[in-house]
């Protein structure tokens, strides 16, 4: 295994974006690093100069993720899964639980297979996820791998991606009911709850949601025109809102 182990264990200061000096110089290519990171079975696989040091920093450093569910989730969908450092974060703290991994950038996609292969209780789809089942373009805004966002297609390219929506991941994996629903899309969200979410809402137990209106017009306001039938309380988490119902 190359990499050092990082312990965190204190989160009392900000962890370097700059991970070289924590890092052996022998790296799996010129391109990507290994590390071992305190509580997580398996290495975890970061780009060199990507944003992948940011997810990483917010996921395991900064804790962003760390919330109580309550009980132990037994469903998780994590939307806009990018490297799939939120994804290996549950499949430790969850063993148990049943992750659904999505990410429609193919690049992200083929480091979110590298950092959760080994877990036999995550699914990963490389899709995107929308109100119904279309064609997808992925597009880089120039802000880094972490924010990617796609807009509909009329018809499928070699470049175009596929469109689920969130009611067709549980047919797929014959899921009744979500215990955590993730969502982190770029302003996917708009159309994820603006078109359809009657069918899939009543069977979800808790969303952690990024809104993004900063990047598309209209997000918050179709979260809460999709939640007017729900009784449901909202509270801030990080960079997330938390959504129990």
């Amino acid at each position: 295994m190359f990499g050092v182990n990082l312990l965190l264990k204190s989160y009392l200061r900000p962890l370097p974006l700059n991970l070289d000096r924590y890092l052996f110089k022998k790296k799996i290519d010129e391109s990507v690093y290994s590390l071992a990171v305190h509580n997580c079975r398996f290495p975890v696989f970061l780009r060199k100069n990507s944003t992948d040091i940011h997810v990483f920093n917010q996921v395991f450093y900064r804790n962003e993720y760390d919330i109580d569910f309550r009980s132990d989730p037994k469903v998780i969908i994590d939307c806009g899964a990018n490297i799939g450092m939120t994804s290996v974060y549950f499949a430790n703290k969850f063993p148990n639980a049943k992750i659904i991994a999505i990410e429609p950038e193919r690049a992200n996609f083929e480091m979110l297979l590298k950092n959760t292969g080994k877990y036999e209780n995550v699914e990963c789809l490389n899709c995107g996820i929308w109100n119904k089942s279309t064609n997808l373009e992925v597009i880089d805004r120039g802000e880094g791998a972490w924010a990617f966002i796609v807009k509909e297609v009329d018809q499928e390219t070699a470049s175009s991606i596929k469109a689920v929506s969130v009611d067709k991941v549980m047919q797929m994996f014959n899921i009744e009911n979500i215990d955590v629903l993730k969502i982190d899309i770029e302003g996917s969200e708009k159309e994820v709850f603006e078109e359809g979410s009657e069918k899939w809402l009543p069977n979800v137990k808790t969303m952690v949601l990024e809104l993004h209106d900063r990047v598309k017009n209209g997000c918050t306001s179709a979260l809460i025109n999709a939640l007017k039938t729900r009784d449901y309380f909202i509270e801030p988490f990080c960079e997330s809102i938390v959504v129990r119902m």
